[in-house]
């Protein structure tokens, strides 16, 4: 089940290209435990500008996190401290 609707696409479309103005922008796909979806929307909305994320497939846990490359450094390091048990997969 995709739960990635328009609106969402366009959103992410959105951010992406205006990222690109300032940089390249990126994406990493995860899959984490599905009752954590919401806490790291939560905790990524706290950090303004750091990534967007999307819920690819909601049933598997599969999530998208779009980001700038400035930021992957940060990105990765807040990921490690939040320990979610994820697994990254294949885009």
């Amino acid at each position: 089940m995709i739960l990635c609707d328009n609106s969402s696409l366009l959103l992410i479309e959105f951010v992406c290209a205006s990222m690109q103005k300032i940089s390249n922008c990126s994406k990493m796909r995860f899959q984490i435990p599905t009752e954590r979806i919401h806490f790291l929307k939560f905790i990524l909305e706290g950090y303004d500008g750091l990534a967007v994320l999307t819920t690819i497939d909601q049933t598997a846990g599969i999530v998208e996190l779009y980001f700038p490359l400035e930021v992957q450094e940060e990105l990765n390091l807040l990921l490690t401290h939040l320990d979610l048990a994820m697994t990254q997969t294949l885009p």
